[in-house]
């Protein structure tokens, strides 16, 4: 047999195995990591949302998106792949980055690995993994979609109900409405970035947020799991935080609601607890979760606040200094 012809029928022979490898190298990703792909219905008042989120971390912390798990939330359900519904409580959402921490209680929880984002190329293969038009809430079903990073570039103009602008991973794999929040993994199973709605005008591409934009914020908020962030040399220059997570006021004057106080925050070091109610920053009345956070981040760190709080005591007047913002 000539020796071209040898080399085709080799060819040829190859072929199936390569398919299968690349079937199996898929398939591999999915079993890593769907287990640790959830379903989020959250809501405040009369607004909801939905989307995806990853579990993270064993101790149950779940990165999602503000598109859906946005400040102030009041309720926050989770739906694991086996049909349990969870509630969980926010960490921390910061629309800048269009990045949300949630947490489930308990221990062991199977999770995907952050990656980098550092060393990303166009070309490289990646994946996205989601509760797709509610396909986990509905059925139980993680979808999944792969394709290549077809681009990296500065995202100028937020879209469709998203807010980050800045540095983005485009990709080739499908993202569907529901994946928001998602993962975007690479070939090693691990997440190179999270999943926006946004998209350019001009490309008609989804995209992600880098990890390693996220990941400092991820640090400042919980440095037991992802550790210490980054040292700072700014002196505490930067937009100012309080601490807490807040919801609406549900009347006219009854005061933004405390539900949660980060631990060793300014909040928490003057004693705001969950559960007392914010009325004034600075003798000007609250009412919402965004507002609050507009005041205080127009505020730079170390900016001395006075807060009227409605406490289990009583009206109570009193001072925070207020931290930086995590990054």
């Amino acid at each position: 047999m000539p020796r071209p012809l040898l080399l085709l029928v080799g060819l040829l022979l190859c072929l199936p195995s390569v398919a299968e490898d690349r079937k199996r190298g898929h398939t591999e990703i999915y079993r890593q990591a769907s287990p640790a792909i959830v379903g989020i219905n959250s809501s405040r008042g009369r607004n909801s949302w939905f989307g995806t989120g990853t579990i993270v971390h064993a101790d149950g912390y779940i990165l999602t998106s503000t598109t859906v798990v946005p400040p102030g939330v009041s309720r926050i359900e989770v739906i694991t792949p086996d049909g349990k519904k969870h509630e969980a409580k926010l960490i921390g959402a910061n629309a800048d980055k269009e990045a949300s921490l949630i947490q489930l209680d308990g221990k062991d929880w199977p999770h995907v690995e952050l990656g980098t984002s550092a060393d990303v190329e166009p070309g490289q293969v990646t994946y996205t993994l989601g509760n797709v038009l509610n396909s986990i809430t509905a059925d139980n079903e993680v979808a999944m979609s792969h394709g290549i990073v077809s681009g990296i570039y500065e995202l100028t103009e937020a879209m469709e109900g998203a807010s980050y602008k800045g540095e983005v991973i485009e990709t080739s794999a499908a993202v569907n409405p529901g994946v928001d929040g998602g993962p975007l993994l690479d070939v090693s199973g691990k997440v190179i970035g999270i999943l926006s709605l946004s998209y350019s005008r001009m490309r008609w591409l989804g995209v992600a947020v880098p990890i390693d934009v996220i990941r400092p914020y991820l640090q400042g908020l919980a440095p037991e799991a992802f550790g210490a962030p980054p040292a700072r040399t700014d002196h505490g220059e930067g937009p100012g935080f309080l601490g807490v997570v807040t919801a609406d006021e549900e009347e006219p004057g009854t005061g933004i609601p405390v539900l949660e106080v980060n631990p060793g925050s300014a909040a928490d070091r003057v004693g705001i607890v969950a559960g007392d109610r914010i009325l004034e920053v600075d003798g000007k009345a609250v009412h919402s979760a965004q507002e609050l956070e507009k005041l205080i981040r127009g505020l730079k760190a170390g900016t001395q606040v006075r807060l009227k709080l409605k406490t289990e005591s009583g009206t109570q007047d009193t001072t925070v200094t207020l931290d930086r913002e995590p990054l």
